[in-house]
């Protein structure tokens, strides 16, 4: 499990360049490491309960884009982004709780876990990503089949 969201590229000013569907896949797994304070220590869950991901390294991996279709068959482009599951979780957790930064925690761990994400997309997708077009998904996982769990 994990989110789904779209977006597109932003050509460059002045390109001819079109621009293109990018699905970012939010993906977790144990491998990656929890957030880190500013010592470099893991940080509990306590403390993104109260306090978030803010001032936090948060590790995260990068997976290679690749090309795939949208449900109409338009081409697009698909990559994974893999973050410790104690965030992927939150997002995905919508019961009542506590709320983070002034907003419910699930809401508050998907928009962090977004722009996270899009911005390291970035460099595998070789593009900009237009961060104002985002938009998560009801759906399952894009570009392929389900990553395996090892």
């Amino acid at each position: 499990p994990g989110l789904v969201f779209k977006t597109r590229t932003l050509p460059p000013k002045g390109s001819s360049e079109v621009s293109r569907k990018v699905f970012v896949n939010v993906v977790m797994h144990e491998l990656v490491k929890r957030p880190l304070n500013a010592s470099m220590e893991e940080v509990p869950d306590a403390h993104l309960d109260s306090a978030g991901i803010s001032n936090l390294r948060v590790p995260l991996d990068v997976g290679e884009a690749r090309e795939c279709s949208d449900n109409s068959g338009e081409k697009a482009i698909a990559v994974d982004v893999i973050f410790n599951p104690c965030l992927v979780e939150r997002a995905l957790n919508d019961a009542p709780g506590p709320t983070v930064m002034g907003q419910q925690r699930h809401l508050y761990y998907q928009y962090q876990l977004a722009a996270l994400a899009l911005k390291n997309a970035e460099g595998e997708v070789k593009a900009r990503l237009d961060g104002t077009a985002c938009k998560l998904l009801k759906t399952g996982y894009k570009g392929g089949a389900a990553p395996a769990m090892f």
